[in-house]
């Protein structure tokens, strides 16, 4: 009996035993199938249960890229006066440096920069400045600047390197040291309101091949585009957003420490979508935008490569004074006959009478009447389907204007072009000895004044009124602070009494202008000083 007692407790036993290995096999094979994050914290959470809290080994940190340990504030020193400042910043694994040319004394607290420039470091491969290893790259430097070349590429890439050092940075040639005394060239970065968090993260604008991206990064908001043939755009700012609205304010690189404002409407749709309804423009883009949401690794590394088949090679023309007339936009200056539909007093509403037309097959634009010999000398924006040198030719396209539903429209010669076309340099906003801001006008004190056939500058005063407005040609990212519908009187005056922002004022700087007497008519463009 007791034998039969010892064969059944042994055979269950091995029943027992069989059944434990089995689920321990079948566990292991659980395990291996799982993600590798997820096996890891399992063995984490054992290991927690089981050794003791000074055992645990710590989590590995993920080590730092080149371009991101290399951004920063740096400063080269000359003497005891002079220095070069460089700010490094990145978007992507894109790397960027504001540079300036700064005035300051040992122990000042921040640099004065005078004259600056924005560089693009290309590599010659993505994965160059993505190494956690490396401490140096070979790099290819853009440069450009609102002070020189019309804002454009100065010339083609030109080698260089870049290296880490204990202290700073080995760059162009010199050794720039850490310096946290070098201002920031985004000064309005933190914002201080509530934040919305289904913004937080990257987005990309849909519908374009030159997409901006917006990278809402707890109360900061950057601002980017960047193809491989044009300069980058780099805005960054603080902001704060409500669950409808966006305000903030930003600088962008390239205008050195200057305010934009940022004003938009927004939502979010289930699928995703985020949709912008902009009060001011960025660049060239709509006013409303859609964009999705991407992660870092989708927003493309520019290298060498895609900078030459872009055309940014040594044999292209950089110097844009010298380029020919076929690729520099000019104003209509000849005299020329007009099929005239109609005028307004308002911009806007001879615009959209312009977009009618175009859409129609007209090459329509707008002309204000004051700059023209035969025209209204009251402020009128008039609207013509086209420019024609003879009176036949206008005659003929009447007839189809008037096929287009236009029935009141007429032809005219328009004359001789008044305006004079100059630049003008304001350097101060000085009350009283500069500038003079009064209810309906704004009187320039002895600017200096250059016309276009190279003689001797003139010393002159310039008055901007209601009546002064801004050309169809015009860059507006360059008018900073400027608003849809501003007249140049509103938009001086906004910036000029904005002490907060006095010493990088927008309306400092060069201005190509047409001037009637010493009346400014319209804007062109807008500079820094060379």
């Amino acid at each position: 009996m007791r034998k039969i007692i010892h064969v059944l407790i042994a055979l269950l036993l091995i029943s027992v035993l069989a059944g434990c290995a089995n689920d321990s096999k079948d566990t292991e094979n659980k395990t291996e199938s799982r993600p590798k994050h997820k096996v890891a914290k399992q063995k984490t959470d054992q290991a927690e249960e089981t050794a003791p809290a000074s055992e645990i080994p710590a989590p590995e940190e993920e080590k730092p890229t080149l371009v991101e340990r290399l951004c920063g504030k740096y400063s080269f020193r000359y003497n005891e006066e002079e220095c070069t400042v460089l700010n490094l910043f990145t978007f992507g694994d894109n790397l960027y440096a504001f540079a300036g040319d700064a005035m300051s004394e040992e122990g000042d607290e921040t640099p004065e920069v005078y004259s600056f420039w924005v560089m693009e470091l290309l590599p010659e491969k993505a994965a160059d400045l993505r190494s956690i290893d490396a401490d140096a790259c070979d790099v290819y430097v853009l440069t450009f600047s609102v002070m020189s070349n019309l804002t454009k590429y100065w010339s083609a890439p030109q080698a260089g390197r870049i290296e880490l050092t204990d202290d700073g940075i080995l760059f162009d040639g010199k050794h720039y040291v850490k310096d946290e005394r070098v201002e920031d060239v985004f000064p309005y970065h933190k914002g201080s309101g509530k934040v919305d968090p289904d913004l937080m993260g990257l987005w990309r604008q849909k519908g374009t091949e030159a997409p901006l991206y917006f990278d809402f990064d707890g109360q900061t908001v950057t601002i980017y585009q960047k193809s491989p043939g044009t300069e980058v755009f780099f805005g960054r700012g603080g902001y704060e957003a409500d669950g409808k609205k966006i305000t903030g304010t930003y600088s962008v690189a390239s205008s050195a420490y200057q305010p934009s404002d940022l004003e938009a409407e927004y939502s979010l749709t289930q699928d995703g979508t985020l949709t912008l309804h902009l009060t001011d423009v960025i660049l060239d883009h709509p006013e409303q935008m859609e964009l999705e949401r991407i992660t870092e690794d989708e927003i493309p590394v520019i290298t060498l490569q895609d900078a030459r088949a872009a055309g940014l090679t040594e044999d292209r023309e950089y110097d844009m004074y010298a380029q020919s007339e076929e690729t520099v936009s000019t104003v209509d200056e000849e005299p020329f006959y007009g099929v005239w539909v109609s005028a307004f007093t308002e911009r806007a509403d001879a615009e959209k009478i312009v977009d009618a037309l175009s859409d129609k097959g007209f090459n329509a634009s707008i002309v204000f009447s004051p700059d023209w010999e035969n025209l209204s000398p009251k402020a009128y924006h008039c609207v013509t389907a086209g420019r024609f040198m003879s009176e036949e030719e206008a005659d003929r396209a009447l007839e189809q204007v008037k096929e287009a539903g236009y029935k009141d429209a007429y032809v005219k010669s328009s004359g001789k072009r008044k305006g004079e076309r100059v630049y003008y340099t304001l350097y101060s906003l000085d009350r009283g000895s500069s500038v003079q801001i009064e209810a309906d006008r704004v009187i320039l004190k002895g600017v200096q004044v250059d016309d276009l056939s190279g003689e001797e500058p003139l010393t002159m005063n310039l008055i901007i009124d209601k009546n002064s407005g801004f050309d169809k040609s015009c860059d507006m990212q360059f008018f900073e602070n400027y608003q849809n519908g501003d007249s140049a009187f509103d938009w001086f005056v906004r910036n000029a009494d904005s002490e907060e922002y006095e010493d990088y004022s927008t309306v400092l700087g060069v201005f190509d202008v047409s001037i009637t007497g010493d009346h400014i008519d319209s804007y062109y463009g807008s500079y820094w000083w060379d």
